[in-house]
């Protein structure tokens, strides 16, 4: 939401945006976690038995392998790495990354080893100028905290402003590093999309590469489903379509569904449904809407209306991060009517289409009644 909403805001006041995915090798294998780590935690005010606790999680492991009850010789592990694949993990980089934000003018956002750096200005030499200059520091921080960048998988792409008639290159000469095989200053590729956080971004705002592979994850989790619909009883298949189909439409549905059309909206609509009949065995026609009641499924195209819905609750109650909670603190309108005081007032910066502007537009069309926070905690729209 963070990306997407700074990226919306900047070219709606004229700006170019210029985002990079920065891409580090073996992010979670080069924690360091016997000295920089703790410093880290220290510094963020955890206290001696947190550290402490923290060491003894990541120093000091062995490890070994059983075959055939035959045991094999145990092997003391280095003192580095945070275990991918651990609970603790995404949380430990975090707190190992947080503070590369001190350290570089770019808006940096990330969630373990993803990390995104946005820059926006009005002119793109500028843009550029400045960007290489914290390339510099983005490297120097790398390296001070003994992490290494993936130069090849390192790329950026260019968000061209709205309300700009003017015609510039859009193609950038950024440097970070130097190349191992040249020995010259390594130039970033740029593309016209990047994936972040599992969703594909495009230059263009229009997510037609992700819709696709919604599409596509759909098409696939229904054949699963078509080929055991006798063979597997319904909790099962619900359980199919819940990881196998729900899963791909639903993550992160705000961000790359505001603006779908009708036809790109009803095929997926479509695709639901037939699911949904799968796992009852219905007829090709049949009716969905006890189906979707049943299961408790929401179906797409109300998916916004209780993202928003849940969004908003969630707020009310602090249940968001305080990002989150700033990105979607907005005034009431003030009006007298009781139907209308629970309205949220959408900033001039917004246009229609734009993140912000989409979410509370779903949250003002809602009934007054339904935004009640007893209410919004047992909300579920499927269909009418």
């Amino acid at each position: 939401m963070l990306t997407i909403d700074y990226i919306e805001k900047n070219i709606n006041k004229g700006l170019y945006v210029l985002l990079i995915a920065i891409d580090y090798r073996k992010a979670f294998d080069t924690v360091d976690t016997k000295t920089i780590l703790p410093m880290k935690l220290r510094h963020y005010n955890f206290d001696q038995n947190a550290i402490n606790w923290y060491k003894s999680l990541f120093l000091n492991r062995t490890q070994y392998t059983t075959i055939n009850n035959t045991k094999s010789k145990t092997e003391k592990l280095k003192d580095i790495s945070v275990i991918q694949g651990s609970a603790t993990g995404p949380t430990a980089v975090n707190l190992y990354i947080n503070d590369l934000a001190d350290n570089s003018n770019f808006e940096s956002i990330f969630f373990a080893d993803d990390t995104s750096l946005l820059l926006a200005n009005k002119d793109l030499k500028k843009l550029e100028s400045i960007a290489n200059k914290e390339l510099k520091n983005i490297l120097t921080y790398t390296q001070a905290n003994k992490l290494s960048l993936n130069l090849d998988k390192t790329v950026y792409t260019i968000f061209k402003p709205n309300l700009s008639k003017r015609k510039q290159n859009l193609k950038l000469e950024l440097f970070l590093g130097i190349n191992p095989i040249t020995k010259m200053p390594y130039q970033i590729r740029e593309v016209k999309e990047i994936k972040f956080l599992g969703i594909t971004i495009d230059n263009q705002l229009k997510f037609e590469t992700h819709y696709q592979k919604v599409i596509n994850k759909m098409k696939s989790g229904i054949a699963a489903l078509n080929f055991v619909k006798f063979l597997l009883p319904t909790k099962t298949k619900i359980q199919i379509f819940n990881g196998l189909i729900k899963p791909h439409y639903e993550y992160s549905s705000i961000i790359w569904s505001r603006n779908l059309n009708k036809k790109q909206i009803q095929q997926i609509l479509t695709l639901q449904k037939k699911a949904i009949r799968l796992v009852f065995q219905a007829k090709r026609l049949s009716h969905t809407s006890i189906l979707f009641k049943q299961t408790s499924i929401t179906r797409f195209d109300y998916l916004l209306t209780k993202t928003s819905l849940d969004l908003f609750h969630r707020k009310t109650l602090n249940l968001l991060p305080n990002a989150i909670t700033k990105l979607l603190d907005l005034p009431k309108y003030n009006r007298l009517r009781t139907s209308h005081k629970d309205n949220l007032k959408i900033p001039d910066i917004y246009k229609k289409g734009d993140l912000i502007y989409e979410l509370t537009k779903s949250w003002n069309e809602c009934d007054h009644q339904i935004k009640e926070p007893i209410i919004l905690s047992l909300i579920h729209i499927s269909e009418p």
